[in-house]
């Protein structure tokens, strides 16, 4: 049964060479019992005991980063061992961004060519440079054009350009030496995902659930793919990556695909909702970033639970039931997958089989602190420099966590409320509070 979905998917992928626009339109209650359903039970263990089998981690080779492609840096969503000095000390911080208090959606900051760039919530595209200054500003749209809509952007980029896909329902190729839209492609149906590049082709995902794939070059469309949604959706369920030739997706009902680039066809599917009425459900399906790492694909969720898949195969090498919700992107090092729940829970598995090896509450021993915070402290961000784990709060405290030995714990206040994604570049933190003031900490 199997190689007859595949055979039927495989007739959509075959690309066509003319101005038609390819689309795929299926059973989707057939095709999803195709997929593999993982069930979220209850795990009998005490997910609140700490657990302490090792004392440190080993790490990847550490780099000097000077380019921030994507959000969470790359295509992959792997964020690699950058070098940083490690002081969290606020060299500039400048409020340059027009914001809109009732904007809540994240925030993407990119860096290439020794610029960064953002785009603030009235649509003006800024190009800066590595102190703060405005280089160049373009107004991608007037406010005729959104009126009190509200604007989420995502962005990626390749190096020379930068690429932009909205909620208005467009994708835009910006050309930051020219300040100019290189082409512009307008569906009108909002796009809501990240913004995925990869070997000169953008993948986004509409409100509907419907993957499209576009050449970088020109903003043509390739080919779109059909799946489901529902009445009810939060927009962190809508995620793509891309690496070694496959292309993941996932959308609000709990399904991931797995798309083969080179054999354009379906490789797998899974679903990891534990909730089926998601329509009388009032704790929505959320999804951290998916990573793909070698043949390892890993996914979080607010259900309380981590999963490796195999890449090739869709098989699932293992899956674990984690404290509490997980929206935060792992981090993968070399034998370990780290996560981190929402409200302070760091927990360390092998990535091989997923036994637990460590797992505490790193916020125990910061009660006042957490006190002071208010109810909206959560994890949003995490990444390794220079041998140190940084864990980020929503509400701007940044954790440093020796990765040599776990007691070695501190932190510092930097914001009141943060936005975006950190990019570290050039033994630098560049990340945007919620006011529209962005940070260089050295």
């Amino acid at each position: 049964m199997q190689n007859n979905l595949h055979y039927l998917i495989i007739l959509f992928f075959l690309f066509n060479c003319s101005s038609k626009k390819d689309e795929l339109l299926i059973d989707i209650k057939a095709f999803k019992n195709q997929g593999t359903e993982i069930f979220l039970e209850n795990n009998k263990e005490n997910l609140a005991e700490e657990v302490k089998k090792i004392k440190k981690i080993s790490n990847y080779q550490s780099f000097n980063l000077n380019n921030w492609f994507h959000p969470n840096f790359q295509n992959s969503n792997f964020i690699p061992h950058s070098q940083y000095s490690g002081s969290l000390n606020i060299k500039k911080k400048t409020k340059h961004f027009s914001s809109v208090k009732s904007n809540i959606y994240e925030k993407n900051i990119l860096s290439f060519d020794n610029k960064l760039f953002y785009i603030d919530d009235l649509g003006s595209i800024y190009s800066l440079d590595l102190n703060l200054r405005i280089l160049k500003k373009f107004s991608l749209y007037k406010k005729k054009d959104f009126q009190d809509y509200l604007l989420k952007f995502s962005l990626s980029s390749d190096g020379e350009y930068l690429y932009i896909s909205d909620n208005l329902g467009n994708i835009h190729s910006y050309d930051p030496k020219l300040n100019k839209i290189k082409w512009s492609t307008k569906l009108g149906v909002p796009f809501v995902s990240n913004l995925v590049l990869y070997k000169n082709n953008l993948y986004v995902l509409n409100d509907n659930g419907k993957i499209y794939s576009f050449d970088s070059k020109t903003g043509s469309q390739n080919w779109s793919y059909e799946s489901a949604t529902n009445i009810l959706k939060n927009y962190s369920a809508f995620q793509v990556v891309a690496d070694l030739d496959k292309l993941i997706f996932s959308n609000d009902l709990g399904d991931i695909y797995c798309i083969d680039l080179v054999q354009k066809n379906l490789a797998w599917s899974l679903n990891v909702e534990v909730n089926t009425n998601l329509a009388i459900s009032n704790n929505l399906l959320q999804l951290s970033k998916i990573i793909i790492k070698d043949n390892d694909v890993f996914i979080s969720t607010n259900k309380n639970k981590i999963i490796n898949v195999n890449l090739n195969t869709g098989q699932i090498n293992w899956s674990q039931d984690l404290p509490y919700s997980s929206t935060v992107t792992s981090l993968v090092v070399p034998n370990n997958i780290i996560n981190f729940t929402n409200n302070g829970y760091v927990s360390i598995f092998d990535k091989a089989n997923g036994s637990i090896l460590y797992r505490k509450n790193i916020l125990i021993n910061f009660e006042n602190l957490i006190k002071k915070s208010g109810k909206d402290f959560s994890f949003k961000y995490a990444f390794i420099s220079s041998n140190y784990l940084y864990i980020v709060s929503q509400n701007g405290i940044f954790f440093k966590i020796d990765t040599s030995d776990f007691n070695n714990i501190s932190y510092k206040k930097i914001a009141k409320h943060l936005s975006s994604n950190p990019v570290i570049i050039l033994n630098n933190i560049y990340i945007l509070d919620g006011n529209g003031t962005i940070y260089q900490i050295n």
